[in-house]
């Protein structure tokens, strides 16, 4: 059995948005894996988390380049369009769960942008809230559904963020 040794030492993560219509996260990771830089593939709800490990002098520009190569790849394949939210760089593990809430922020600002693929900036987040990864998450499952005009799903998104909220109050 090979042991998989993760370096968080400096690192960014990618939130990989799949369409409403196309599940197959085993096809994105694939097309993940099959790139140059060094990185981890997580399934988080129905998103694709992807840690891009790199050195303390590393930027974000190959990442972007990466994405946009696994954009590419995941159009000309499955005819699909794919959101990317790429979070800032980090350098301890324990910023792991930032770095994810991150990206997805960034994941949600694709709404204001024609480029499918947004990195997340300090400047601009600097008088907003960053929520934790599950919040973060809800929060643009509940735009999304907005967007889409799917007010149930809307409505079923707020209603789980209240009983996320009472059941903190409670517990």
């Amino acid at each position: 059995m090979t042991l998989l040794i993760l370096d968080f030492s400096h690192f960014y993560v990618a939130a990989f948005q799949l369409p409403k219509d196309f599940n197959e996260f085993s096809k994105l990771k694939d097309i993940i894996k099959d790139q140059q830089i060094e990185s981890h593939c997580f399934r988080y709800n129905n998103m694709v988390l992807t840690a891009y490990f790199c050195d303390q002098n590393s930027y974000i520009g190959p990442i972007v380049e990466d994405c946009k190569e696994i954009e590419y790849l995941f159009q000309e394949q499955y005819g699909k369009q794919l959101d990317i939210g790429i979070s800032a760089h980090h350098s301890t593990a324990k910023h792991f769960s930032k770095a994810a809430s991150e990206a997805i922020t960034a994941l949600s600002l694709n709404f204001y942008s024609a480029s499918h693929i947004i990195a997340f900036s300090r400047d601009y987040i600097a008088n907003r809230n960053i929520f934790p990864v599950d919040i973060s998450v809800r929060l643009h499952e509940y735009e999304t559904a907005i967007l889409q005009l799917n007010f149930k799903a809307a409505k079923d998104v707020v209603s789980t963020l209240f009983s996320n909220l009472q059941s903190n109050f409670t517990d």
